[in-house]
């Protein structure tokens, strides 16, 4: 439920298609979620993982690709879908320049 509403309020602010950026249990909980809502009209491009050994494999039907790929998917932002790695997905993504307004969290800093 809370999920959910955490989504239905990214939607509203215009993330309607989204990369995930962590392949892990949150992600499977976030990914369920937006499959299995109703009212959520979001899309997961795809999943980015740092880990090499997940990248290439799915999570259901969507793809886990790399960090180098990010711009090859059209998409409003990047959802970040790790508890444990949050801060350190984050200053990644600052560090190659991905602009902060495109930048969600689940988990606050």
């Amino acid at each position: 439920e809370n999920i959910e509403s955490f989504l239905i309020q990214i939607e509203n602010r215009g993330f309607k298609n989204i990369l995930l950026y962590g392949a892990g249990e949150v992600c499977e909980i976030l990914l369920n979620a937006i499959k299995s809502s109703k009212v959520v009209n979001i899309k997961a491009q795809a999943i980015i993982d740092d880990n090499l050994e997940k990248v290439g494999n799915k999570i259901g039907s969507t793809s886990i690709i790399s960090r180098e790929l990010i711009g090859s998917y059209e998409h409003d932002g990047i959802l970040i879908s790790s508890y444990t790695n949050n801060e350190s997905i984050y200053n990644r993504l600052m560090q190659v320049g991905y602009s902060k307004d495109k930048i969600i969290q689940f988990f606050s800093l």
